[in-house]
């Protein structure tokens, strides 16, 4: 099936090309959003022969998703797969999620980290993926083991089903309360996801705030 992976990319120039080097050596095809990125993201994503999408303004990862998202199926892909810019998901991991739906009848294919042994997180990142679990389940009452994760595959005939409204990284809960709400077919399977200094520490704060809000917009 002809699949594609969506990278959105906010001020990653000295990421960028590795990961869209080792996802062109692993055969994908890719297109690559840069979200509005102050730095040279953009000049380093157009090195390389992927299809290239840009927003003057930085918009948010969710919207990046969807503009890529959307233009994956103007072009005719029929599998559409969502992964970080920064290296975290690994290339065998994208491609385990991709054969995973492709082999399946399932709609969307979900990696946790949750489902992994051998995955160490970082103390920090540990208690927030923790929270976040906790919130999503007992809170949201969401059946998922990994409500923040980042990698996903899914069918682009059911993105109408799917397509989510929030603009920034409260799009990975949206997506999963519409994948519960809408009843989509979806599996789970155990990936890996590399950290460092920077992958660690640099969504922690946003991610802190946006759980706040959604805990408030629910209790009222």
């Amino acid at each position: 099936m002809k699949t594609c992976v969506v990278i959105p990319a906010y001020n990653e120039e000295k990421r960028i090309s590795a990961i869209l080097s080792s996802l062109l050596e692993a055969d994908f095809e890719v297109i690559a959003v840069d979200d509005g990125s102050e730095d040279a993201t953009f000049s380093e994503i157009k090195k390389f022969p992927v299809t290239a999408a840009r927003h003057v303004l930085n918009l948010g990862q969710g919207a990046a998703l969807r503009a890529g998202t959307e233009l994956a199926i103007d072009l005719g892909y029929e599998i559409i797969v969502h992964a970080d810019a920064d290296g975290q998901h690994r290339p065998e991991d994208i491609r385990k999620v991709t054969e995973a739906l492709e082999l399946s009848e399932f709609n969307v294919i979900i990696g946790s980290r949750f489902l992994e042994v051998g995955q160490r997180l970082p103390f920090k990142k540990r208690l927030i993926l923790l929270l976040a679990k906790l919130f999503s389940q007992k809170i949201l009452k969401l059946p998922f083991s990994d409500p923040q994760s980042g990698l996903r595959a899914f069918r682009a005939n059911i993105y109408k089903q799917l397509c989510w409204q929030a603009d920034d990284f409260a799009h990975c809960s949206e997506i999963l309360s519409l994948i519960a709400e809408k009843d989509i077919s979806f599996q789970e399977i155990p990936i890996i996801v590399n950290y460092d200094q920077d992958t660690s520490s640099k969504l922690i704060r946003p991610k802190i705030r946006m759980g706040w809000k959604m805990m408030i917009d629910k209790i009222l």
